[in-house]
């Protein structure tokens, strides 16, 4: 399922975060946001769900504006887990899971044997099966986290959009993650967007790299073909060195130093 924004001017009130946006998710395949803090990455993914409509441009799903496409309609196909996600207090983790089944529900069929499946299987892919009667609060920060995910499964999109999902969440639960956000894409054919501080696991997982800065698109594209040393220099002001990982190939950020901390000492 194709995603892209087409000449998108995105704000917040007065303030303009991006004039003349272009992006194209590929379908089908995992793509990765990088870029410094403040440069839009998530007001992109923002708009790319539907939360902030854009002052001009068009957002097309498989063709169709998103905003004309009926909200379950929508939600049918697009899902989104935000940057901080707050469940109520002592609800379960079944129950908290369920609530993605709301746009497959009509007034006349609440809950079907399809939504208790779909809960169960959404359980058992993230690893939280056995975890369906517990409280939410009780579960440590990567265990809640998979529950999101969770959510986001039994909601059945086939495009999941997550905003930094593995803020601060250790190496073990980072990575766990992404892997299920892979194996989401790789298994099922779900065309995965995930906005992402770590530039080395960014590498990793990504098929696609879009790279924002000052609220535009510096560069996008295949990982190594975006990835390089003269990118970093230019949009994250380091110096480094991208090599292969010895383990996995994938290309592997070495950050050298910050330029700009460099410039201070000189003066």
């Amino acid at each position: 399922m194709k995603l892209t924004g087409e000449n998108l001017t995105l704000a917040y009130e007065q303030r303009t975060i991006s004039e003349q946006l272009h992006v194209q998710i590929p379908a089908g395949e995992v793509t990765i946001i990088i870029g410094p803090n403040a440069c839009g990455k998530s007001t992109l993914l923002r708009a790319l769900s539907r939360l902030l409509a854009p002052i001009t441009g068009s957002i097309l799903l498989d063709g169709k504006d998103i905003h004309r496409l009926p909200a379950k309609e929508f939600a049918r196909r697009l899902g989104l887990l935000p940057q901080q996600s707050n469940a109520p207090f002592g609800i379960t983790v079944g129950d908290l899971v369920a609530r993605g089944r709301y746009p497959h529900q009509n007034l006349l069929q609440q809950w079907t044997e399809a939504d208790e499946i779909a809960v169960e299987r959404a359980l058992r892919a993230t690893g939280m099966l056995e975890y369906v009667d517990r409280p939410v609060e009780e579960l440590s920060g990567g265990q809640r986290q998979r529950v999101w995910v969770s959510l986001l499964v039994a909601q059945d999109p086939q495009v999941m959009l997550l905003d930094e999902p593995t803020t601060y969440l250790d190496i073990s639960n980072q990575l766990e993650v992404l892997e299920l956000c892979r194996r989401l894409n790789r298994e099922e054919g779900r065309t995965v967007v995930i906005v992402l501080h770590e530039l080395s696991l960014a590498a990793r997982y990504a098929d696609n790299l879009i790279v924002m800065h000052e609220g535009a698109i510096a560069a996008s594209g295949p990982v190594r073909k975006v990835l390089t040393e003269d990118l970093l220099r230019q949009v994250f002001r380091i110096h480094s060195r991208v090599m292969d990982d010895p383990i996995s190939g994938h290309p592997l950020v070495i950050p050298l130093e910050s330029i700009d901390a460099q410039a201070a000492e000189k003066h």
